[in-house]
């Protein structure tokens, strides 16, 4: 059975930071969303809000490029929501605790919905840059402190089957629906980076059943959903894998880019959802 002691090596960390951010901000956020990398929306919220992660007690320091590194709190129609600009990762050398610190806090402030978003590979010849695929299952590759991530998330009470939300997908479909954007559907495969992913690691997920893949939202989705919210996940692909000449000349720059294009797209869809939940 959990104790507090227990948990409070988990939490407390977390229950400091958002006091740090309540000091700052009279808006308690119901929803949140984890922006991946070049993404680069709702930057119209109602008494918005910017605070750097800097500025948050404990938070972790995030160093990769097209993230801002910063939490905007506003309003959206008049409710609440937290954007995080910016994620962790573990081959920035943050330990398990500290990539999943973002939804530790989430938790603390009382976040009840999660989006999660990320830039992502397309494994399949259907799939193009600036597309949106709805992820309605993971692979997960990111095991590499193995008693690390088992004391965590049996901490947190992860038993259960991993399952993304099958309401905030319908909302996302209808939303893409209405906004004529067109949401492939896939299972994306999360990978510990960061060097990209070799043919043969290429050829081997497409073989597995994954559309697409990625360095993150994997730890994320488990740990959200171990503390009881619900979540959503979809991918913004920003290279393709499965033409060689394409794969040698990915670069980070050409994924940030390529997000920041398709931007307008993923907020049609958000913002739309934001209506209906």
């Amino acid at each position: 059975m959990k104790t507090i002691e227990t948990l409070e090596p988990i939490f407390a960390p977390a229950e400091a930071a958002r006091d740090s951010l309540f000091a700052q901000t009279d808006i308690r956020p119901e929803v949140a969303i984890v922006l991946g990398s070049g993404l680069q929306i709702l930057e119209d919220l109602e008494e918005q809000i910017h605070i750097p992660f800097s500025d948050i007690a404990n938070f972790p320091a995030a160093s990769v490029k097209g993230h801002k590194g910063e939490v905007s709190l506003g309003y959206y129609k008049g409710r609440p929501v937290a954007v995080f600009r910016g994620r962790l990762h573990r081959y920035e050398g943050h330990p398990w605790r500290n990539v999943v610190f973002p939804i530790t806090l989430m938790h603390a402030l009382g976040v009840k919905h999660l989006v999660l978003t990320n830039s992502a590979g397309g494994l399949h010849p259907y799939l193009t840059p600036g597309d949106l695929v709805l992820i309605r299952d993971h692979i997960y590759f990111q095991t590499p402190e193995v008693e690390e991530q088992r004391a965590l998330y049996l901490q947190g009470g992860v038993r259960q089957r991993v399952q993304y939300c099958p309401h905030l997908m319908q909302l996302a479909e209808s939303a893409a629906f209405k906004a004529g954007v067109p949401l492939r559907h896939g299972t994306y495969a999360g990978l510990l980076g960061p060097t990209y992913e070799t043919p043969g690691e290429l050829e081997l997920l497409r073989n597995m059943g994954a559309a697409v893949v990625g360095m993150s939202t994997v730890p994320e989705a488990m740990w959200a959903m171990s503390l009881g919210m619900k979540v959503l996940g979809i991918s913004c692909v920003t290279n393709v894998t499965h033409v060689i000449d394409a794969l040698a000349a990915t670069s980070h720059q050409e994924v940030v880019d390529v997000a920041q294009q398709s931007s307008q797209k993923m907020e049609m869809i958000l913002k739309d959802l934001l209506d209906h939940l």
